[in-house]
């Protein structure tokens, strides 16, 4: 078994990974909305390279076929990563983080006798209609409780996205060392995010990571079962990683501070643990290799 044992996954992975099987929906909107947008004003939605003279009489080869289609997933990056930089430099990030405020501020319906303006109401929420398994509400106070849907968190889900891929693109140092030759402001902008990022939130008081750990008790205790959880957690962890660093970097701050007062470097067993093989336990035995 072949294990990297890091902090995170490549970025392209991470950025993946935000998304869940219940969004195709949404993906398949996004789509048609795409072709309709370079429709009009691009023209072929797959043209996405620039125009080549060919040869009248010349059989097409088969990549020209598939232009548009996976082989450009690296320029997708890059361009990801520079308008995160570029949204960063136009005050999205305040703005995102005064939508969340927002959407978490706005109550969850709280029954089905309660009036259509004291919380969410949603034609497309049912407990038939994509209801996740966290809504399932067992006890007996909390039956007559409409079930949470993907119509509930869409305005969340789309905030949470956007901030997520913010802090996951600009955090990323290789990204950045890579382009800095063409833009010189990208290392002094990621600075500038990653303290912006432990600072209060503008009409709040108390920084975006606060923010996002509250949303958890409300969710477990069953008063907001519409929050998407997972994009929270996930939301979490890259700030945690953002603002402190990952395990390589705390080893190094470690054994800094170690030297700094004549300790012994002490060895590193992450990095021990990661060189181990896997080790498979079953039911009847104590170990197998």
């Amino acid at each position: 078994m072949e294990f990297d044992y890091t902090d995170c996954d490549t970025l392209l992975n991470e950025l993946a990974e935000l998304y869940t099987y219940s969004e195709l929906d949404d993906f398949a909107s996004n789509i048609q909305c795409w072709k309709v947008y370079a429709d009009n004003n691009e023209g072929a939605f797959l043209d996405f390279s620039d125009e080549e003279e060919v040869e009248a009489g010349v059989p097409l080869r088969t990549a020209t076929l598939d232009k548009g289609t996976g082989e450009h997933e690296g320029d997708c990056l890059v361009n990801a990563f520079l308008n995160a930089h570029l949204a960063y430099k136009a005050g999205a990030f305040q703005a995102l983080c005064t939508l969340l405020m927002a959407e978490i501020c706005e109550p969850f319906d709280s029954g089905f006798g309660a009036a259509l303006d004291a919380g969410r109401e949603s034609k497309a929420s049912s407990r038939g209609s994509r209801c996740p398994s966290s809504a399932d509400l067992a006890e007996s106070d909390r039956r007559n409780r409409r079930a949470a849907t993907m119509a509930d968190n869409e305005a969340m889900r789309t905030v949470i996205s956007a901030l997520y891929h913010m802090v996951e693109l600009i955090r990323n140092q290789d990204m950045t060392e890579k382009l800095s030759a063409e833009d010189s402001g990208l290392s002094g902008r990621r600075a500038a995010f990653l303290s912006e990022l432990s600072e209060p939130i503008d009409h709040v008081g108390q920084p975006l990571l606060l923010v996002l750990f509250e949303m958890l008790p409300p969710f477990y205790t069953g008063s907001s079962p519409h929050y998407p959880i997972k994009k929270i957690l996930l939301l979490i962890w890259k700030i945690l990683l953002a603002t402190l660093g990952g395990w390589q970097h705390l080893d190094a701050l470690k054994a800094s501070k170690r030297s700094a007062l004549g300790l012994p470097v002490m060895e590193n067993t992450i990095a021990v643990a990661s060189s181990l093989p896997a080790t498979v336990i079953n039911d009847n035995e104590s170990g197998r290799r």
